[in-house]
């Protein structure tokens, strides 16, 4: 049997050929829940800040309402190497290199 005769007997499951949703097409559900929830945003923003700036809130409560609106402002931080500390396995691979050979390599536990 071949290919070609496999594919004509198959009519149903799999993938085929034009089936699906085109990439980049957003579904017309998804655009409208993403338009009415943008008509809340204001007021939701708002009661965010009400929360941080209310001193009868728990403090972790605060401290979340406060990093959603930071967020929502500039965006999630990104992580950031810690430059004092230096990379280990990167100071192994300039030893070895140094060495010509991976013998076994003093570390600071072990002097």
């Amino acid at each position: 049997m071949s290919n070609e005769t496999k594919t004509e007997k198959s009519s149903h499951g799999g993938r085929r050929a034009g089936a699906g949703r085109k990439k980049g097409v957003v579904a017309e559900t998804k655009r409208t829940l993403a338009a009415t929830a943008r008509e809340f945003g204001p007021r939701m923003l708002q009661i965010l800040a009400d929360i941080a700036d209310d001193p009868n809130q728990p403090a972790s409560s605060r401290v979340s309402a406060a990093n959603h609106i930071l967020e929502r402002g500039y965006g999630k931080p990104v992580a950031v190497e810690d430059a004092e500390q230096p990379d280990r396995l990167a100071l192994a691979l300039i030893e070895i290199s140094k060495r010509g050979s991976a013998a076994p390599i003093a570390t600071a536990q072990d002097k």
